[in-house]
C-alpha cells in the first residue's frame, strides 16, 4: 500500500488504519491503468479485523455486488496480479462523530452486503 510517495507492507499499516479511510486501486497495464477501482477500509468494531467494502464484480471469487473482504487477501491478489494501492486518509473531526459514523457503516453493511448488481438489461433494473 503507498501513502504519497512512501511506500509500506500492509503488515506495517494495518493498526493504523481506520473506518472510512479510501483505497484507490490502480490496475496493471496502460488501458486498465486508466480506469480506477475505489473502496472503503472497514474496521470491525466488535472483532478488530480489517475489511475491504467495495461493490464491484470480482468473478475470481463469484461475487457481484457488495462485499467485503479480509484486507490481507485483497491486498496480496491485488498486488500479486500487478495493481497497485493507494491510500487516503479520513479524518472524522468532532467529538462522538466517529463512532456515530462507524455505527451508521456497521448498519449499512447489514443492509447491503451481499445484494447483487441490479440487471440493467430489463426494464425496470431489478435483479432476477
Amino acid at each position: 500500500m503507498t501513502d504519497k510517495k512512501a511506500k509500506f507492507k500492509y503488515s506495517e499499516i494495518r493498526d493504523r488504519l481506520k473506518t472510512f479511510d479510501v483505497l484507490c486501486c490502480i490496475p496493471p497495464g496502460w488501458f486498465m491503468g486508466w480506469i480506477g477501482h475505489t473502496a472503503g477500509v472497514y474496521v470491525c468494531h466488535e472483532t478488530g479485523q480489517v475489511m475491504v467494502y467495495q461493490s464491484s464484480t470480482q468473478k475470481y471469487a463469484g461475487k457481484s455486488g457488495v462485499s467485503l473482504t479480509p484486507m490481507a487477501e485483497f491486498v496480496d491478489r491485488y498486488t500479486r496480479a500487478g495493481g497497485k494501492i493507494r491510500l487516503r486518509k479520513c479524518t472524522i473531526q468532532g467529538k462522538g462523530r466517529r463512532g456515530r459514523a462507524q455505527q451508521e457503516a456497521a448498519e449499512h453493511i447489514k443492509r447491503h452486503r451481499g445484494k447483487p448488481y441490479p440487471n440493467l438489461k430489463t426494464r425496470t433494473g431489478r435483479c432476477t
